[in-house]
C-alpha cells in the first residue's frame, strides 16, 4: 500500500486535496456548535479524542499492516517534534478555540482574530515573498473582514474570550510552521500525535467537571469532528504542508469562514448579505492569486 505522502505530484488526490480540506475543516465550526449544546467543552474535546486516536490508529493498521513496526523506526528527536505540532495543532489550538466561543465571544470575532495566521505565517517560516504576494495576503486579510463584517457575526467582545482566541491563532500559526521541518511519513505522526493529544486531554478530564448528554446531535458532532475533521481533514493538511510552502496552505485559511457562513446559509438559512457576497469574492480572487506566486529566493 503506498504511502499517502509519496503519491506522485501529478495525482489527482494532490488537486483534489485543498477542496477536500476546506470542505471538512470548515464543516467543523457548524458540528462544534451542534455538539456543544449537550456537552461541556472539555468533556467534548475528551470524547473526541478518544474516538479521533482508536478509529485512526484502527484504520491505519488495517491499510499500512507494517506500520506497527515503523512506529519504533523513528529517531527520538523526530518523535519529540511530531508531538510539540500535535500540541499545538491538536490541543491547544482546538482547547482554545472552543474555549474561546465558550466565554461568550462571537464566532464572527475569533474568524477575524485567526485571519492573521496566513499574515505571520511568512515571517516566521522565513520564507520571502514578492510584493505582490504580500498584498495578496493583505486583500484576502480584507475580504475577510468585509465578509464576516457583511454577516454581522462580530459582537459580543469578551476580553477572555479574545486572550483564547489569541492563544488559538499562535498555536495554529505555530504549529502549521513547524509542520514542515518535519521528516516522518503522515501516518506515523497521525498515530503519534492522536495518542499524545488523548493523553493530554484524559488529564485534564480528570480535573474537571464531565457534562454530556447523549443525543442523536451529539453522536453526530463526535463522529463528524472524531473523524471527518480530526482524521481526514489534519491528514490533508499534513498532505499538503509536505507537498507546498507554509504560507500556500495557510492562506487556504482564509477560505475556512467563508465555507462555514455557506454552512450556515445552507443548514441553519442564513441570510447572505451583499457585503458577505462582496467578501467572499475578494478572499477567493485573493487565495486564487496567492496560489500562483512563488517564495522570493
Amino acid at each position: 500500500m503506498q504511502n499517502i505522502d509519496t503519491l506522485k505530484p501529478d495525482n489527482r488526490f494532490e488537486a483534489m486535496a485543498p477542496v477536500l480540506f476546506l470542505l471538512m475543516w470548515s464543516s467543523g465550526a457548524v458540528m462544534v456548535k451542534m455538539g456543544l449544546v449537550d456537552a461541556s467543552p472539555w468533556t467534548f474535546l475528551f470524547l473526541r479524542a478518544c474516538l479521533t486516536f482508536f478509529f485512526s490508529t484502527a484504520v491505519l493498521m488495517l491499510v499500512r499492516p507494517k506500520l506497527k513496526y515503523e512506529l519504533f523506526r523513528h529517531s527520538k528527536s523526530d518523535i519529540i517534534a511530531v508531538l510539540k505540532v500535535g500540541f499545538f495543532l491538536q490541543f491547544a489550538y482546538l482547547s482554545t478555540y472552543i474555549l474561546s466561543i465558550d466565554a461568550g465571544i462571537s464566532p464572527g470575532l475569533v474568524t477575524m482574530v485567526l485571519g492573521f495566521q496566513p499574515l505571520i505565517t511568512p515571517f516566521l517560516a522565513k520564507e520571502k515573498l514578492s510584493k505582490q504576494g504580500y498584498g495578496l495576503l493583505a486583500l484576502g486579510f480584507v475580504g475577510l473582514c468585509i465578509a464576516v463584517s457583511g454577516a454581522k457575526a462580530v459582537d459580543m467582545t469578551h476580553t477572555i474570550g479574545l486572550l483564547f482566541a489569541f492563544f488559538a491563532l499562535i498555536s495554529l500559526t505555530f504549529g502549521t510552521v513547524k509542520q514542515k521541518g518535519i521528516n516522518m511519513n503522515i501516518e506515523s505522526m497521525v498515530v503519534y500525535q492522536n495518542l499524545f493529544t488523548l493523553i493530554l486531554f484524559s488529564l485534564v478530564a480528570l480535573v474537571t467537571d464531565w457534562q454530556v448528554t447523549w443525543t442523536q446531535e451529539m453522536f453526530l458532532s463526535l463522529f463528524w469532528m472524531s473523524i471527518i475533521v480530526s482524521v481526514g481533514a489534519v491528514m490533508l493538511l499534513l498532505f499538503m504542508l509536505k507537498r507546498g510552502s507554509a504560507s500556500q496552505v495557510s492562506m487556504l485559511f482564509y477560505c475556512i469562514p467563508l465555507l462555514a457562513i455557506l454552512f450556515d446559509y445552507l443548514i441553519f438559512g442564513e441570510q447572505l448579505s451583499m457585503m458577505t457576497m462582496v467578501g467572499i469574492v475578494v478572499v477567493a480572487m485573493a487565495v486564487f492569486r496567492f496560489q500562483r506566486v512563488k517564495p522570493v529566493v
